[in-house]
C-alpha cells in the first residue's frame, strides 16, 4: 500500500468523503465515519467474486483472549486463515474512468451497475453481496480505476481496518469472528457457508443456498 502525498489528490478524496457521508445521512439517516480510502487499479481481466466486506486474516493476528468463546478458541495452527467481521457498514465506489469493456459492479439481487466516469455508488456493504465483473479482458482498452471508501457507523471503531486489532478506542475487537472451512485458503465470498450463515443470522434474512 502506498501513501498519498499529493495535496490536491488528498483534497479531492476529502471532498468525496464529505459528499458520500452526507448522502449516507440523507438516505439512511445514519452518521458514517470513513475507515479506509483507496485508489484502486484493476489490471486487464481482473474482477472480484461476489462477497460482503468480511476480511481474511491469519489466526495469529487475533489475540488469544479475543478468541475465547468463539469458534476460533481451540484452533491451533497460527497460520490458518480465518474471517473477521469489521465494524464496516457502508462502502462507496467512485468510478475514475469508463473507457473499457466490462468492470460492472453487480449485486446478488441482479442489479448491475455499469461504470460511468465521475459517478459514485453507495451501499450497505455487509448487507448486500456484491462483486466486480472482469474489465478490459482482451487488453485492448484502458484498465479500470476506482476510488473505494469503507465507512462505519461506530466512531470508536473507525480505524479498525487500517490498524488491524485496534479501533480509535484502542481496545481492539471486531463485530464477529467466523471460522473458515478450509483454513489454508482465503474465502470471504458468497460460497462460504459460515460467511453466508453469519450474514443470514445478523440481518435476520432467510438464508439463500449458494
Amino acid at each position: 500500500m502506498v501513501s498519498i502525498r499529493n495535496l490536491e489528490v488528498k483534497r479531492i478524496l476529502a471532498e468525496y468523503q464529505y459528499k458520500a457521508i452526507s448522502e449516507i445521512w440523507k438516505v439512511y439517516g445514519q452518521r458514517a465515519y470513513p475507515e479506509q480510502s483507496e485508489l484502486m487499479w484493476w489490471p486487464s481481466g481482473k474482477g472480484q467474486e461476489m462477497h460482503i466486506d468480511v476480511m481474511a486474516k491469519p489466526l495469529y493476528e487475533v489475540p488469544i483472549e479475543t478468541r475465547k468463546g468463539t469458534p476460533l478458541e481451540f484452533m491451533e495452527n497460527e497460520e490458518d486463515v480465518i474471517n473477521v467481521v469489521p465494524f464496516t457498514d457502508f462502502a462507496s465506489i467512485l468510478y475514475l474512468n469508463d473507457n473499457f469493456e466490462g468492470g460492472e459492479t453487480y449485486f446478488e439481487d441482479g442489479t448491475v451497475l455499469k461504470p460511468e466516469q465521475g459517478t459514485c455508488v453507495i451501499f450497505e456493504s455487509m448487507k448486500h453481496f456484491h462483486g466486480v465483473k472482469p474489465a478490459n479482458v482482451d487488453g485492448t482498452r484502458e484498465d479500470r480505476y476506482t476510488a473505494p471508501i469503507w465507512y462505519t457507523t461506530q466512531a470508536e471503531e473507525m480505524e479498525l481496518q487500517s490498524h488491524g486489532t485496534q479501533g480509535t478506542n484502542k481496545e481492539g475487537g471486531w463485530r464477529d469472528l467466523i471460522p473458515n472451512p478450509d483454513p489454508s485458503t482465503t474465502n470471504t465470498t458468497a460460497s462460504s457457508e459460515p460467511v453466508r450463515q453469519w450474514w443470514a443470522n445478523y440481518f435476520n434474512i432467510e438464508k439463500i443456498d449458494s
